[in-house]
Parts: C-alpha cells; structure tokens; sequence
C-alpha cells in the first residue's frame, strides 16, 4: 500500500512538472506536452491523499457525518475510475489483467541505473493508440528519451498480440453458435461472419513507389476482417498493400485461400428457417467478394426484382456489423484517425495489439468489477504506483 509520504512526494513532484510547463507558456515556449496527463497525475495523488486520511489517520467521520464522507469518498473512487478509463481506453482492473498477461515479456532486469517499470510502459502504449501522440509528446509527458518510446510501445504490442490472440481472437469453434447470433439480430440464418476491408493511414513508406498508394488518395495498409453478430473480431489478416483490392487480399490470406480448397470445417449444411431447403453455412461480405458456396454477396444492377431487393437489403443489414466493428475500433483508438508514422511492419504489429484489445475490451466490460462491489479497486490504483521509482524511472532512457 502506498503510505502518506509518497503520496505527497508522487503529488508534489507532478505538480512541480506542470507548473514548468505553464512558465513556459508564459514565457512564449509552447512544449510539446499533454497537461491532460499531468493533471490527471496531480488529481490522482491529491485524490489518494483524502483517502489516505479518511481511512487511515484516525480521521474517518463517525455519527451523523458518516453517510455523508461515505458518498464523497464513493464520489473520489469514481473520478478516479473514469479518468483512468478515458486516460487508457481500459478500467483500471481491465489493465492490471494485460499487465499481468505481458509482464514477463516487457520488463526489464535493473542494471546498476533506474528502470522504466512494466506497468508504465504498458500505460504509454496504451496513451499512443488511444490518442495517436507522437514520440516526442510522450517522451515529454514521461519525461523519457524520444528514441525510447517507439522501442517501448512495438515490445509492448508485440506482447499483448502474442499473449491475448489465442485467448480474444481465435477462430470460432462453434459456427453454429455465431450463426445463431445473425439469425436473431438480423433474421439473417447460416450466417457465420461478415468480411470487410479497412485501409490504416500510414506514411509513405521509402522506396515503395505507389505501392501502398489506395484509390482513396493516400498511403494504407489493409486491415481485412471477420467479425460475428456481436462486432467481435473472429479473424483478421493485416498488411496487405494499399493498392490492392479488398478481394485481392481476401483470396491471397489464409482464410480465402482456406475456402478456396474446402479447407474449413463449416457446420453440415441444413434446412432454412420455415423451409425444406437445405442451405451451406457461409460468409457475407459486400460487391467487391467473390461469390461461392460459402461466401455470399449482394446482387449487384439496378432494377433487380422484389425478392432479390429484399434479399440485398436483410444482407446489408447482417453486414453492417463489421461497419460497426471497424467504427467501435476507430472511436476507441483514435490512433485510426491520424497517418500513423511508422515502417509498415511495426504498423501492422500496432493494428494487431488493437483488434486485439478491441475484442478483449467487448468481451470484458460487462464483467468489469464496480466500485463498491465487494473488490477494492483503490488498490488496484495505489498498485501502479506504489513500490517502483516512478520519476526516478521515468527519467531514464532504458
């Protein structure tokens, strides 16, 4: 547990850092600093210091004041919650479960000089895709070297891909189930995913002539995508060249390639709903597709029929769902918003710690602990920093 002393030294230190960068506001010197982080900090070590006293110096309301300093506490444990979840995109015990996951691939052995500690190297990866910061702005915001913080945010996507893929990400067991969940929502059966394409603004990268060059202007990366009723990612394959089509890419990834050869174990076929018609279970996706037994598409012209319209539009309705996952994804990491600059291949090592965070976060915020529910989540907060050498770390380029 964190005690008073290093409550006031952690407050004091932040608050020193801020005042720095106001005087040289004043002074006409405009640093390239986020004073949403450092009052965030500052409001976190001040908040921890009224609970240090409530609880814990003997000076903790009695009688008729009780109800009263239990709501302003209650009150103090909230802010806190939601300025750590609009700081990180994740609730502060959502974080402490990926710090647990990525630990032991991200932290270092202390070599005679301070070190950069886990939990904080985690927080800055997590400030770069919620935000899109650039180096400079999150080294001055740590007080850490520029030429370190892209060496600790690619580590810590590499670990968070390689420790939560196979746990948030994995291929549907159970087909039958996901289809379930199209026919119940969109009255769409044997639906077992829809298959879309998003382009990643990148930096031209050298040397690549207009190969990554998309129809809408600018340089990209593919982002190809499955997802299930619920905008849960179930598949993806990252990096396909910007000039390349949607189809393009879908027949050269795994899974396209897996369709093609009759690779996949799709659910045996079976009647439609209120029909003797035995129908393949199958994927959906939009005109750019290719059509088969097990990927479906609109019908495309104009002047089509009454049950061929009818048909497009209960498609485009089951499809809309991966418009939502890429938009949830987006408005989540507002890194989507910006031209990413970075080589292709730490852009694609970024997407993938993002589409796998996207589904962890879906797949845990209904079971995300409330204050109050009988898990003290205060020590969650005081475990992120108590018992490391945060300023002392953070000065270090290691």
């Amino acid at each position: 547990m964190m005690n008073i002393n290093q409550v006031q030294d952690f407050s004091s230190r932040v608050e020193l850092h801020r005042r720095i960068c106001r005087d040289k506001d004043r002074n006409g010197i405009k640093p390239e600093t986020n004073k949403e982080f450092c009052e965030f900090l500052v409001n976190i070590g001040h908040e921890l210091l009224i609970l240090f006293y409530m609880q814990y110096a003997d000076s903790y309301p009695v009688g008729d004041d009780y109800e009263q300093y239990r709501k302003d506490e209650d009150s103090v444990k909230d802010q806190i919650a939601d300025k750590f979840k609009n700081y990180t995109r994740m609730s502060i015990h959502q974080f402490g479960y990926v710090h647990n996951k990525i630990q032991a691939k991200i932290e270092k052995c202390d070599n005679f000089r301070p070190i950069i500690p886990s939990n904080v190297r985690l927080l800055i990866a997590l400030r770069h895709i919620a935000t899109g910061d650039s180096y400079e702005t999150l080294a001055i915001e740590y007080l850490i070297g520029v030429s370190t913080v892209p060496y600790i945010i690619y580590e810590v996507y590499t670990a968070i891909w390689d420790s939560l893929k196979d746990l948030y990400l994995p291929w549907p067991d159970n087909l039958l189930y996901v289809a379930k969940g199209f026919e119940d929502k969109y009255d769409f059966p044997h639906c077992c995913g829809a298959v879309d394409g998003k382009h990643v603004r990148i930096q031209k990268p050298a040397n690549s002539a207009g190969l990554y060059y998309n129809y809408k202007g600018y340089f990209s990366i593919v982002l190809l995508a499955v997802c299930d009723s619920n905008c849960n990612f179930t598949y993806t394959n990252i990096g396909g060249y910007g000039s390349q089509s949607d189809c393009s890419v879908f027949q050269y990834s795994a899974l396209g390639r897996a369709i093609l050869n009759n690779e996949v174990s799709w659910p045996a076929p079976q009647a439609l709903p209120q029909s003797d018609i035995q129908m393949n279970f199958f994927l959906i996706g939009d005109e750019a597709f290719p059509i088969s037994e097990n990927m479906l598409r609109p019908y495309s012209g104009s002047g089509l029929s009454e049950d061929k319209d009818y048909f497009n539009k209960k498609l485009s309705g089951a499809r809309s769902c991966i418009e939502r996952s890429f938009g949830l994804l987006v408005n989540r990491f507002r890194i989507f918003r910006t031209e990413i600059i970075a080589k292709p291949e730490n852009v694609i090592g970024l997407v993938k710690a993002c589409v796998t965070l996207h589904n962890f976060l879906n797949k845990t915020s209904s079971d995300e602990p409330q204050w109050g529910n009988g898990i003290d989540e205060t020590d969650s907060v005081q475990s992120l920093f108590s018992d490391e050498p945060w300023f002392e770390g953070l000065q270090s380029d290691g």
